[in-house]
C-alpha cells in the first residue's frame, strides 16, 4: 500500500513533490471499524457485515481489514469456512474507490488465503457475477479457475429506500494453496534472577555448564572440540550449538 505525501524542500520555498511506501496492516475486522465502511455497500451491507462479525466471534468465519497505520480500513472482505468442509469461500470482498488497482485488492485476497492456509485447508473458493469481466480478469490474474455457475442473489437497498433481492448468476472460481506447515510452538521463559536472555526459548541451552552436566549425566561422551583461535561471543554460542546437537538436545541440521 502506497501512501504519497508531500515531505522534501526544494531548498528554495517551495515543496517538492516526495513518496512514502508505507506496509498494509493485517487485522481482524471489529465493530469499532463499521462506522468507517459506508464505502463498502451502504448501510444495508454494513449490516450484513455486522452479522458477519457475530459469525467470526463463533468461529465459523473470518473477516479481515487491510489497513494503513492509525487509517480506517480501505479493503474489507471474509472467508466462510462453512459453505465447504475442505476449502475456504472468500466472499464480500470490498475496496474503497479511492484505493482501486494499486495493488490494494490483490493483498486483500492474499491475506484471505492466508487464513484459510490457517485452519489447514488448501484451497479456495469465490465467486463473481457473470457479465462482470474485469472481476474474473483480477481473478485469473490471482491464479484462479473458473470451474461452473451458480445460481445467486441477496438483498440490496435501492436509491427510494426500498429493498429489493438482487438475483444473478455466478461464475464459481478456485485457487489451490500450499499449506503451510504450522509454527512450533515455543514458550519463552525468563525466570527470576537466574539471567537467561529474555528471548532464549527454555529448550536451548544458556549455559557451558549446561550442556557439561548433561554429558556428565550422558557418560561424557566425546564431544567437538572448539578451535583454540576462536573464543569470542558468537564462535562460543556457535559451539554450544554444535555440542548440544551432539548431546541430541536440538535436533541436527
Amino acid at each position: 500500500m502506497d501512501e504519497r505525501r508531500t515531505h522534501r524542500s526544494s531548498g528554495a520555498g517551495r515543496a517538492e513533490r516526495g513518496e512514502v511506501t508505507v506496509p498494509p496492516v493485517i487485522r481482524d475486522l471489529t465493530r469499532h471499524d463499521l462506522a468507517g465502511c459506508g464505502w463498502s455497500g451502504g448501510p444495508h451491507h454494513v449490516a450484513a457485515v455486522a452479522g458477519a462479525l457475530e459469525r467470526a466471534a463463533a468461529g465459523e468465519v473470518d473477516y479481515v481489514a487491510v489497513c494503513a497505520p492509525s487509517q480506517a480500513p480501505p479493503a474489507i472482505g471474509g472467508v466462510d469456512f462453512q459453505p465447504f468442509p475442505d476449502a475456504g469461500y472468500l466472499w464480500q470482498p470490498a475496496v474503497h474507490p479511492f484505493v482501486r488497482r494499486r495493488g490494494v485488492g490483490t493483498v486483500l485476497v492474499r491475506a484471505l488465503e492466508d487464513r484459510v492456509r490457517r485452519r489447514g485447508l488448501s484451497r479456495a473458493e469465490l465467486c463473481y457475477e457473470e457479465h462482470d469481466a474485469g472481476n474474473r480478469a483480477f481473478c485469473e490474474r490471482l491464479g484462479y479457475t473458473a470451474y461452473g455457475t451458480v445460481p445467486d442473489g441477496w438483498e440490496q437497498r435501492l436509491p427510494s429506500g426500498e429493498v429489493s433481492f438482487h438475483e444473478t448468476t455466478c461464475v464459481r472460481m478456485r485457487r489451490g494453496l500450499r499449506v503451510r506447515p504450522p509454527a512450533v510452538p515455543v514458550r519463552w521463559v525468563f525466570p527470576p534472577g537466574c539471567g537467561r536472555h529474555p528471548w532464549l526459548s527454555e529448550h536451548v541451552p544458556a549455559w557451558t555448564n549446561d550442556l557439561r552436566q548433561e554429558a556428565r549425566r550422558l557418560g561424557d561422551p566425546v564431544l567437538p572440540a572448539q578451535p583454540r583461535d576462536a573464543h569470542h561471543a558468537l564462535a562460543d554460542a556457535r559451539h554450544n550449538v554444535t555440542r548440544a546437537r551432539a548431546l541430541g538436545l536440538l535436533p541436527q541440521e
